[in-house]
């Protein structure tokens, strides 16, 4: 077998011990998969909420507001039992 054909065969694989030999791939647990995947979306929930913040700088606000500031209409729409009122305006428009 050529040095190339041995590295396309090893490709996703990991020897185990002195020998040499092919070992199977890990699998990962469910918990640890559903871990990660739940870190992927925090992080690019938290990505998004940066690159937004930062284009507040560049936009007034009347284009793009804070993010802080839209969270806190969110929440006072939602307290004061407007939500469904607001969200039916939003639909009607689109």
């Amino acid at each position: 077998m050529a040095a190339d054909e041995k590295a396309v065969a090893l490709a996703g694989q990991s020897l185990s011990g002195a020998t040499g030999e092919l070992a199977a791939p890990r699998k990962r647990s469910a918990s640890s998969t559903a871990a990660r995947t739940l870190g992927l979306r925090a992080v690019s929930i938290a990505a998004m909420t940066f690159v937004w913040w930062l284009l507040t700088f560049f936009y007034p606000p009347s284009l793009i507001p804070l993010p802080s500031s839209t969270f806190n209409e969110v929440v006072s729409i939602m307290t004061s039992g407007q939500f469904f009122a607001e969200m039916g305006a939003t639909l009607r428009r689109v």
